[in-house]
């Protein structure tokens, strides 16, 4: 290995440095695959999908057809 600066670092600094460990040895692996956790989430239920929605009013509803239909030109 060679030792080499990165932008922004100090020489003073390189000597404030330790190695903490190299191993060529393969690393400890479980017996078999762990499942992940959810974590927050991970009781809660399906839902329907609804999520947030507002409601669009009349004088609103040309303009934000016109934005989701694709194909449809922007100005």
């Amino acid at each position: 290995f060679k030792e080499t600066l990165l932008p922004g670092q100090r020489p003073e600094d390189m000597n404030q440095t330790r190695r903490v460990g190299i191993d060529a040895t393969a690393p400890e692996v479980a017996d078999g695959p762990e499942a992940t956790r959810a974590g927050q989430l991970g009781g809660a239920a399906a839902s329907g999908g609804s999520g947030r929605t507002q409601r669009i009013l009349p004088r609103h509803r040309q303009a934000v057809s016109t934005f989701f239909t694709p194909g449809t030109k922007q100005p």
